[in-house]
């Protein structure tokens, strides 16, 4: 039977929409529509659509969308799944919400090759890797796991004094995991925690507050001490020396 008119431009409506999404995401209902010769109401029902067929999926901040094509292209290049992230996702969900708080979740998506796949931050980009001397994150993961990497996932050109201060920023980082399960860079004002799952999968999980200058140090490691104690009951707190839980 062929399509009527009427289901043809609906067609047209969300593929357009989804469009917008897979090129431009992570991004909001407020980005998308503009974009759109439709009008935000409209815009709505078509990421709402969208999303229960599966196509985009929602960030932790429940504002942006991402399309799951990008995800899963990533998850291909190595052993995360979804479920996983997910997993993480919810159950920081309410702390964050409640402290004020940003929270990045990154893995190794290969052996080598660190990939940030959760933000709340809109600035955040997914689909870039990221090494050991520039992100916490990616910091954190690789300190609870490396012996099964070597020096290979440093990239991104780190070498010289550029090395050496990883060296050292690498021994802070394993210290302070080793007492508080978590690394606290002063820097970035943020809290990174290791994760680690029963597949072997390895990644991070790092806090900032939202507002620069407003809070104070003590409630950034308080919520983070929370998040601790919830990924250690679900077992997938990561720390040196681990086996998966």
């Amino acid at each position: 039977m062929a399509e009527t008119p009427v289901r043809q431009t609906a067609r047209t409506k969300i593929l357009k929409v989804y469009e917008i999404v897979l090129r431009h995401g992570p991004i909001s209902l407020d980005e998308v529509y503009p974009k759109t010769e439709h009008s935000r109401t409209a815009t709505f029902r078509a990421l709402k659509q969208l999303e229960r067929a599966g196509w985009i999926r929602p960030l932790i901040n429940r504002h942006q969308f991402v399309a799951t094509s990008l995800i899963n292209n990533l998850m291909a290049a190595g052993s995360v799944s979804l479920p996983e992230v997910d997993l993480v996702s919810a159950l920081v969900q309410d702390i964050i919400t409640r402290e004020a708080m940003h929270v990045d979740i990154g893995m190794y998506v290969t052996d080598q090759t660190f990939h940030l796949l959760e933000s709340s931050n809109k600035a955040a980009r997914l689909n870039t890797p990221q090494y050991p001397h520039q992100s916490s994150a990616a910091l954190v993961a690789y300190c609870i796991s490396a012996e099964d990497r070597g020096e290979g996932p440093f990239g991104g050109g780190a070498s010289g004094p550029d090395m050496e201060h990883f060296r050292e920023r690498l021994k802070l980082c394993r210290q302070d995991i080793q007492r508080n399960h978590r690394f606290f860079c002063v820097d970035e004002l943020s809290s990174t925690i290791g994760l680690r799952f029963r597949s072997n999968l390895v990644g991070a999980l790092s806090i900032t507050q939202k507002s620069v200058g407003t809070g104070n140090v003590s409630e950034l490691l308080k919520c983070s001490k929370e998040i601790v104690g919830l990924l250690r009951q679900n077992g997938i707190l990561g720390g040196i020396g681990d086996a998966p839980g």
